[in-house]
């Protein structure tokens, strides 16, 4: 768990009193709506870390930024505890989430972007 802790150093002053900002929310929310989608493939294998997921898309708004990461890093490590094959699909998830939200933001601000560099 501390492995997967460090590697979401939290530098915001709020980080123990505030939850994230909504947009981020919203990418932690469907980013295990995702995970629980592929945790379900094999549901009584899974059910404990399908119960922790459900818990941790639930309560993204009521938790800070330092528990929400707390609860995320613990998912993760018992997730590579369980299986490193699902640890890696579970990352891959996360990874292209990341992108899709980059290619948005990207081809909602090109003309912005060519502006300025132009």
């Amino acid at each position: 768990e501390k492995e997967f802790f460090e590697n979401f150093e939290l530098l915001d002053e709020d980080a123990d009193t505030h939850p994230y900002e909504l947009d981020k929310q919203i990418i932690i929310h469907n980013y295990f709506v995702h995970v629980i989608n592929i945790l379900e493939e094999n549901k009584k294998e899974n059910k404990e870390l399908i119960k922790e997921a459900v818990e941790i898309k639930d309560n993204i708004p009521k938790m800070t930024k330092r528990t929400t990461v707390k609860k995320m890093s613990g998912f993760f490590a018992k997730v590579r505890k369980k299986s490193l094959p699902l640890l890696k699909e579970l990352l891959d998830v996360g990874k292209k989430e990341i992108f899709k939200k980059a290619v948005k933001f990207l081809l909602d601000n090109v003309t912005e972007l060519i502006t300025m560099i132009g």
